[in-house]
């Protein structure tokens, strides 16, 4: 089992298949696994004033989030479109 904790894992750790001999020294770190470090975004709901503003700006505030989130990635499969090439 693969442990997040920083440690690194050695040649010598990894089990080869049959017929597979490792051409490196088996003390030789070959990766390191961390835990992710970044906290995810929580995005708090909205006020009554806040929906009121978006509102009256012609914004609708109960959007699908998913929608939200295609449009700010740069989605463009509704015009036939790949991310990225536009």
């Amino acid at each position: 089992m693969l442990e997040m904790d920083g440690a690194p894992i050695h040649v010598r750790e990894i089990t080869m298949p049959q017929g597979v001999t490792a051409i490196t020294d088996g003390e030789e770190a070959i990766a390191v696994v961390n835990h992710p470090t970044v906290e995810p975004i929580v995005e708090e709901p909205m006020t009554a004033e806040q929906i009121a503003e978006a509102e009256a700006e012609g914004v609708n505030p109960q959007a699908n989030s998913e929608q939200d989130t295609e449009s700010r990635s740069g989605n463009k499969s509704d015009t036939g479109e790949k991310p990225g090439n536009g």
